[in-house]
């Protein structure tokens, strides 16, 4: 199991895990417990690099300025996902099966192999806002489904 985010091991990553999501830990220490590994997906300096660009940028202002922060951005980024597909291909054998947690879209910046089956899980509030934004789009009423 890896988890966006988490850098970290045992008992520390499933505090951060439970923080950020109740119910995607109690999934997470439900697979623990029938014999899954709970494996750190992150760099704790690139992920840190990649939040901090990220922040930065919500702050500017200036387009010289923007130019800069998203130039380095940019660079953490590569660098970020550049590191999840080395761990994703160095820790996956060709025999396992494993669960890869990140937000949606996400997985679009990982090269993954064609034999890798994605599963897009959404809350149900997710996909009426979807619906709704969708149909406002294209003219439909949302509510005289």
């Amino acid at each position: 199991i890896y988890c966006e985010s988490i850098y970290m091991t045992g008992d520390e990553a499933m505090k951060v895990v439970e923080s950020m999501n109740e119910h995607l830990g109690k999934i997470i220490k439900r697979k623990i417990d029938a014999g899954a590994e709970f494996l750190p997906v992150e760099d704790k300096e690139l992920f840190g690099a990649y939040v901090d660009w990220n922040n930065c940028l919500m702050l500017v202002r200036t387009e010289s300025v923007h130019e800069i922060v998203h130039m380095h951005l940019k660079e953490a980024f590569e660098n970020r996902f550049g590191y999840i597909q080395t761990i994703l291909k160095e820790s996956i054998s060709d025999s396992e099966a494993a669960l890869l947690i990140m937000r949606d879209g996400d997985h679009t910046f990982l090269d993954l192999p064609d034999d890798i089956e994605l599963f897009n899980i959404t809350p149900p509030a997710y996909d009426d806002l979807i619906k709704f934004i969708s149909n406002a789009h294209s003219g439909k009423e949302f509510w005289r489904d």
